[in-house]
C-alpha cells in the first residue's frame, strides 16, 4: 500500500517522465526534420506503421500480458459500419493533424510552435459547442479569448518564421481540436472504449495509407529517392519507440493525477520547450512573445482550474465508478498521443 509521501513522489516522477518524454520527442522530431529527414508525411507514416505493427503484436500475442492490465489489450466490439463511420473520419483528421504539425517545423521555430499550441483548448471548445458536447458559456468564452489574445500577441512578436508556417501550425491545431471533439462525439455515442494500444490497433492502419498518399502527392518520395537515405537506423527506431512509449506515460499521468494535472504537466513541458528552442537552436524569443505567452498560460491554467471546480463531485457510493468513467473519457479525448 502506498503511503502519502510515496504517492506524491510517484506522481511527481510520472509527471516528470511525461514532461521529459513528450518534450524530448518534440525536440527529436524537430532535429530529424531540420537536419536528417525533411519529409514530414513520411516520418509521420513511419510512426504510425511502427505503432500500429507493435500494437498488433501486443494484442495478438501473450508477450505483454504479464506486464499490462487486461483492459489494455481487450479489443472493443467492432463492425465494418462502426469502423467506417467512427474510425475512418478520426483517422483522416489524425493524419492531417500529424502531418501539418510536423510540417510546421520546417517553417517556424519550436518556440513559436509551442506558443501557438496553447490555443488548442480554444479550438476544442469551439468544436465541442456545435457538436453538443459543451454548452456555450460567455465567461468561459471570455477566458478562452484571453488565451487566444495572448497567443496572438506572442505570434506578432516573432522575429523568426513567416506567416505560412504560422498558418500551417494554426490549421494543424484546429484540425487536432476537431479530432478530439469528434473522438468524444463518435466514441461515446457508440460506446467505444480504447486503451492506447487498442486505439492504435484500429486507427493506425487507417492513417498510414493517407500519409503515404500525401507523401507521394507532395513529392516527398521522389525527393527522398533523389537525395538518398540520410537517416541513421538507430535514430529512426529510437524516435518511433519514443513516440509509442508516450502513449503509456500520458495514460499513467491521467489515471494517477487527473486530467488537470495532465494539462498542467503539458504547460510545464511547453515552457521548457520554449526555453529549450532558444538554448539548443539559438531561436530568438522576444519580450513581447514572453509577455503574450505568459498571458496565454495564465488563462489556460485558470480555465482548467475552473473546469475542475465545476466538475460534479461524486458521492461516496459512486466515487469509484465516477473516477473510472472520468479517466476513460480523458483517455479517449487524448488518444493517440504519438508524434505530437
Amino acid at each position: 500500500t502506498e503511503t502519502w509521501m510515496s504517492t506524491v513522489l510517484l506522481n511527481m516522477g510520472f509527471a516528470a517522465a511525461y514532461i521529459a518524454t513528450s518534450g524530448t520527442l518534440i525536440l527529436y522530431n524537430a532535429t530529424i526534420l531540420k537536419e536528417y529527414f525533411p519529409y514530414p508525411a513520411l516520418l509521420t507514416a513511419g510512426h504510425m506503421f511502427f505503432s500500429g505493427s507493435l500494437s498488433f503484436i501486443l494484442v495478438n500475442t501473450d508477450f505483454a500480458k504479464p506486464f499490462l492490465p487486461p483492459d489494455f489489450l481487450k479489443l472493443p466490439e467492432m463492425t465494418q459500419q462502426k469502423y467506417t463511420e467512427s474510425i475512418v473520419p478520426i483517422a483522416a483528421l489524425q493524419g492531417a493533424s500529424l502531418w501539418l504539425s510536423n510540417l510546421a517545423y520546417l517553417y517556424i521555430s519550436v518556440s513559436l510552435i509551442q506558443m501557438i499550441k496553447a490555443t488548442n483548448t480554444v479550438w476544442t471548445y469551439m468544436w465541442s459547442v456545435p457538436l453538443g458536447l459543451s454548452v456555450w458559456n460567455t465567461g468561459k468564452a471570455a477566458n478562452l479569448a484571453v488565451i487566444g489574445g495572448g497567443v496572438a500577441v506572442a505570434a506578432m512578436g516573432a522575429v523568426e518564421g513567416g506567416t505560412l508556417g504560422m498558418l500551417i501550425q494554426l490549421v494543424g491545431i484546429i484540425v487536432e481540436a476537431a479530432r478530439l471533439a469528434l473522438v468524444q462525439f463518435l466514441f461515446n455515442r457508440r460506446g467505444l472504449n480504447f486503451s492506447p494500444i487498442t486505439a492504435l490497433y484500429y486507427i493506425a492502419p487507417a492513417v498510414f495509407p493517407l500519409l503515404i498518399t500525401t507523401a507521394f502527392v507532395k513529392g516527398e518520395v521522389s525527393a527522398l529517392l533523389l537525395a538518398g537515405w540520410n537517416f541513421p537506423l538507430w535514430m529512426m527506431l529510437s524516435n518511433m519507440m519514443l513516440a509509442f512509449s508516450l502513449n503509456f506515460i500520458g495514460l499513467v499521468v491521467i489515471k494517477r493525477m487527473s486530467a488537470v494535472a495532465y494539462v498542467l504537466s503539458g504547460i510545464c513541458k511547453d515552457i521548457l520547450l520554449v526555453s529549450g528552442g532558444a538554448l539548443i537552436w539559438g531561436e530568438i524569443v522576444t519580450q513581447q512573445q514572453v509577455f503574450g505567452y505568459s498571458i496565454a498560460l495564465v488563462g489556460l491554467g485558470y480555465y482548467n482550474y475552473m473546469a475542475k471546480l465545476a466538475a460534479p463531485k461524486p458521492t461516496l457510493n459512486t466515487q469509484k465508478a465516477s473516477m473510472k468513467q472520468s479517466a476513460e473519457s480523458d483517455e479517449e479525448q487524448r488518444l493517440p498521443l504519438v508524434v505530437k
